[in-house]
């Protein structure tokens, strides 16, 4: 049985749980920073919410079930506007995993995108992340090209898929 999701902003009271799935290892090996996140730097990035994306480049939601329950986060980055394309990430707790929010998440910012005048979603996925890759090829993403060595993995230095997807 798939659950019903639905996506809503940022609020302070999400500290915690953004905290911890910030931290939580095989996301924060993934993020830009490849860091642990301090809680001061979560309450700081939830505080200057809700800066518009045009003034920030990204849309950063909350993922939730049909009750309420925060499944993690997705997010629009790098929003090039003139261009009309963003990067596309999504973090959820592991819980929620393999049920069908992923997806559902995916199509949800699909039509934020699009709501934005985005035309091109593009998705960076190592290469071991083989859960996200199929994700991304369920989603309809074409494999455009490999990132060599591109992130700075547990294992070393690792390749990176390269997806797009015209929406």
């Amino acid at each position: 049985m798939t659950l019903p999701i639905h996506l809503r902003a940022l609020e302070p009271e999400d500290l915690e749980w953004v905290y911890a799935l910030e931290n939580t290892p095989d996301v924060a090996e993934v993020s830009a920073d490849h860091v642990p996140v301090s809680r001061y730097a979560v309450q700081r990035y939830l505080s200057q919410q809700p800066a518009t994306p045009l003034e920030t480049g990204e849309l950063r939601l909350v993922v939730c079930t049909g009750d309420d329950v925060v499944a993690g986060l997705i997010d629009l980055t790098s929003i090039d506007f003139y261009n009309a394309h963003a990067e596309v990430g999504i973090a959820l707790i592991p819980s929620f995993r393999k049920q069908g929010v992923a997806q559902q998440a995916l199509q949800a910012i699909e039509a934020k995108a699009r709501q934005l005048a985005l035309c091109v979603l593009t998705a960076h996925v190592p290469v071991h992340v083989a859960s996200s890759v199929r994700l991304f090829q369920r989603a309809g993403y074409t494999l455009i090209g490999t990132l060599p060595q591109y992130y700075n993995g547990q294992n070393g230095r690792e390749d990176v898929l390269l997806f797009l997807k015209e929406i």
